[in-house]
């Protein structure tokens, strides 16, 4: 069946749905006349749609080649294209077939999408494909499918992509709205996508829940740029594409329509306007929503009333279906989902930020409450105060200090009065004067008391509570590519969205305006922790960083196992107790593996009850900048490499 056969079939079952169902018949009757096998297919679109809510969110020509797909299957397992072997099919849509393969030279499975006919005879339109399959390739992200090849085999036109091992949101989607936190991690690695597209001038203009992928690990992955469309401006940025002329241009459909999947289409997309990188922010709203909620904010009961709803109508608000919904998550989704791009966020970088920060505060709201921490000189972590571990609320430790505060100097003299009034009426003018003398000192005594208690309780000395202290850090990723033990390529800085190799090293480059002490974790599988910093090496093996001074750590090698590589920075007003602990295991034996399970106990707690950091990445220096409330500052760094 040729993809002219799937977007006919298409075009018919969406003028059927136009109509009411009892004239659905006769319109079929005439519109497809001796040709039962047409009527057959539009009949099982319609049937599908009776018995799926979610069928509007995917357009027809790709449900048709899907549910068609059985009828045409052109490669068989086993069959051989290029240095690709195919193991099964994975799917089928209007832009061709999806194979799972096995690439016989790398010795890996792949992805292998098929181009159908049509676009393989079109050599301006295969042209044009190679050119985006092109720049999506270039597209280094953790969280984008990774482009390996575009090649041809004789007649046969493929692309070969990374395998996912997991399932979309549309596929999770069935058994039910997602949780709130998931739903909002999710949308975040999304985002992380589309930046790092938008940065490098790709819109992807078909954001939906089959094309973002969750990875059995948890980590998402954005699909299919398809759709994409590579902005040649000659300024820097993502400059605007006209969404009805690339239409005809690629003449992927009829001439004159609309590129995407209409239900996940902005409003300046469905009325055929200009397009910049918020109307991929649009389709990213709608996803989120629907994740929440399991309803699709805008769908209708055509095409035609999904249209207008998208264009006219506003959604129902989240409070309506998700229970305890954050107030701060109304109000990104509302942002997102803006009828007007300039209501909008204006970049994915910003709706990103909005997300992390939402993310951290329900982190570090879920956590349990425990006692606060006050941090002393004399003490790195903790008061010998015994109301500070009782778990007394800081202000009511605020008020019990400056009452037994102000009550000492007024008993000191009480007493000194009574004493004196004695003593004077035996010994006359110099028992008075002595007295005096006793009273003054112990009101000098009772001050400094009195001023001590507040000084080792953090209160200011006006008599208020003062602002918790806060931890700040700016750090910035040095990298180094290296490839059979040699490097190939001068160091750079990371943007954060590289995929690391095997070989390729790094260090971290640190400096905050507080001094304090500074120390650098490796979470390994198992829940096992690596201490990477300090080193007997290096300043003596000092953890202490000055202010403003700056520190960089050694080079760190990533190994052949693909995966995720978790980093977590210290940075602490005195020495670490559960950290200080285990620097006798960083040598060139053990190399900072923590073995002891009571030493890996006590670290995990440390950083699971320090671990609330605000995160700002400076996109032009690409240095993060971290903040934390109290003496103690963990930020995490991930790293994805393969």
């Amino acid at each position: 069946m040729t993809p002219e056969h799937y977007e006919r079939i298409g075009r018919l079952f969406d003028a059927a749905l136009e109509r009411p169902t009892e004239e659905r018949s006769a319109y079929l009757d005439h519109a497809c006349g001796d040709d039962a096998d047409l009527r057959s297919d539009v009949e099982k679109l319609l049937a599908r749609h009776s018995t799926s809510g979610d069928f509007l969110s995917r357009p027809a020509i790709e449900v048709a080649a899907e549910l068609l797909a059985k009828d045409h299957i052109p490669f068989a397992p086993g069959k051989k294209i290029s240095h690709y072997q195919i193991l099964s099919l994975l799917g089928a849509g209007g832009m061709g077939e999806v194979y799972l393969a096995e690439d016989t030279r790398l010795k890996r499975k792949v992805a292998l999408k098929v181009l159908p006919e049509a676009i393989a005879r079109d050599p301006d339109r295969l042209l044009r494909f190679e050119k985006e399959a092109l720049a999506a390739s270039a597209l280094n992200h953790p969280n984008i499918l990774t482009i390996y090849e575009f090649g041809a085999e004789g007649e046969t036109h493929f692309l070969a992509t990374e395998f996912i091992d997991g399932e979309t949101v549309r596929s999770r989607l069935v058994s039910g709205p997602f949780p709130v936190k998931e739903a909002i991690a999710i949308s975040a690695q999304a985002a992380q996508a589309l930046s790092a597209a938008h940065q490098a001038g790709i819109m992807h203009r078909d954001i939906k829940p089959e094309n973002v992928m969750i990875r059995n690990d948890g980590i998402v992955k954005v699909l299919d740029f398809g759709l994409a469309k590579l902005v040649e401006s000659s300024g820097a940025g993502l400059g605007p594409v006209e969404a009805e002329g690339e239409t005809r241009m690629q003449g992927l459909t009829q001439a004159g329509t609309i590129v995407g999947t209409v239900a996940y289409m902005s409003p300046e997309q469905a009325r055929g306007k200009t397009l910049d990188s918020r109307t991929d922010i649009f389709s990213l709203g709608v996803v989120l929503y629907e994740m929440l909620t399991h309803r699709h904010p805008f769908i209708g009961e055509t095409m035609s009333h999904t249209m207008v709803a998208i264009l006219e109508k506003e959604p129902a608000p989240l409070a309506q279906t998700v229970r305890e919904v954050p107030v701060e998550l109304e109000r990104i989704v509302d942002k997102a989902l803006a009828k007007k791009a300039d209501d909008r966020y204006q970049n994915a970088a910003a709706l990103l930020a909005d997300l992390k920060q939402l993310e951290r505060r329900l982190e570090f709201d879920a956590e349990p409450a425990r006692a606060p921490r006050v941090f002393t000189r004399g003490d790195a972590y903790g008061s010998s105060n015994p109301a500070l571990h009782a778990g007394e609320a800081p202000t009511q430790i605020v008020k019990a200090l400056e009452t037994k505060a102000e009550r000492e100097p007024a008993r000191t003299s009480e007493r000194a009065t009574t004493l004196g009034s004695t003593r004077s009426a035996r010994l006359g003018l110099l028992g008075r004067i002595l007295v005096l003398i006793i009273l003054g000192v112990l009101i000098i005594l009772g001050i400094g008391a009195w001023q001590w208690l507040r000084s080792k309780s953090g209160i200011s000395t006006l008599g208020s509570p003062a602002v918790l202290t806060e931890r700040n850090l700016t750090y910035s990723l040095t990298v180094q590519r290296y490839r059979d033990g040699r490097p190939y390529q001068q160091e750079f800085q990371s943007s954060g969205s590289e995929i690391f190799e095997g070989g390729w090293k790094f260090k971290l480059n640190l400096v905050s305006q507080q001094e304090g002490f500074l120390y650098l974790l490796n979470q390994e599988p198992g829940d096992r922790y690596r201490l990477l910093f300090p080193v007997p090496w290096r300043d003596n093996g000092s953890a202490h960083l000055g202010a403003n001074e700056r520190r960089e750590t050694d080079w760190y090698f990533f190994d052949d196992q693909t995966g995720k590589e978790r980093f977590r920075v210290v940075w602490a007003a005195g020495p670490v107790p559960q950290l200080e602990a285990v620097r006798g295991l960083v040598n060139k034996t053990t190399k900072g593996l923590i073995s002891d399970p009571a030493h890996i106990q006590a670290v995990r707690e440390f950083l699971q009850e320090n671990e609330a950091s605000q995160i700002v990445i400076d996109k032009e220096t690409n240095k993060t900048n971290v903040t934390a409330r109290g003496p103690v500052l963990v930020t995490l760094i991930e790293l994805e490499h393969q």
